[in-house]
This record gives C-alpha cells, sequence and structure tokens, in this order.
C-alpha cells in the first residue's frame, strides 16, 4: 500500500510538471478558456446538458401524464368490476369490506 501512494504522488507530482512546463499559455488564459468551454457545456439552450435537462422535464410530464390515465381506467374498470358482481365498493371512511359475497353455486 506504501509503494502505491509513492508511486501516486510521484506520478502526480511528474504530470503537474510537465503540464507547468509544456503549456503554451499563461495560467490567466487557461483558466479562462476552461471557464468558457465548461459555461458553455453546462449552459442553458443549445448546450448538451441544457439539451439534456429538457428532455428529461418532457419526458417527465408524459410519465406524469399516463400515470394519472392509467389511474382513472383503473378507477373506471374498478367500478366496473364492483357493477358487474353487483355489490356495493367498501368506503373508505367505513373501513367495511362492502357486501359479502353471494355464496357460491356448485353442481
Amino acid at each position: 500500500m506504501g509503494k502505491f501512494l509513492i508511486g501516486f504522488a510521484l506520478g502526480m507530482g511528474l504530470g503537474i510538471g510537465l503540464t507547468l512546463l509544456l503549456t503554451p499559455e499563461p495560467g490567466h488564459v487557461n483558466r479562462e478558456k476552461l471557464r468558457a468551454k465548461t459555461d458553455r457545456f453546462a449552459g442553458g439552450e443549445g448546450s448538451p446538458l441544457g439539451d439534456l435537462g429538457n428532455k428529461i422535464s418532457a419526458q417527465r410530464s408524459r410519465l406524469e401524464e399516463a400515470i394519472e390515465v392509467g389511474r382513472s381506467a383503473s378507477a373506471e374498470q374498478q367500478k366496473a368490476l364492483w357493477n358487474q358482481l353487483n355489490l356495493t365498493p367498501p368506503s373508505p371512511e367505513s373501513g367495511s369490506e362492502g357486501q359479502p359475497l353471494p355464496p357460491a353455486r356448485i353442481g
């Protein structure tokens, strides 16, 4: 473990030193270029992250709408099934189970 950390630190130091020696422009120019690129990448309209955010928002809206349609269809189907069985659905306020099922006819 100790050899790894020593090698890692030496490699990092060597990389930093070479970067400083081989960079063709002063640090403040490089920082400004880097800032401009990151602003463009993470910015609003037309940037990769901005477009991704818009796509996620649109997908979320479609998903919420689909969930609501599904809930409503489920409620309608449940109501139709209760009507088909000639039973009253349980009411949430009473905590009752509704009417008991009629006895099964065998034979």
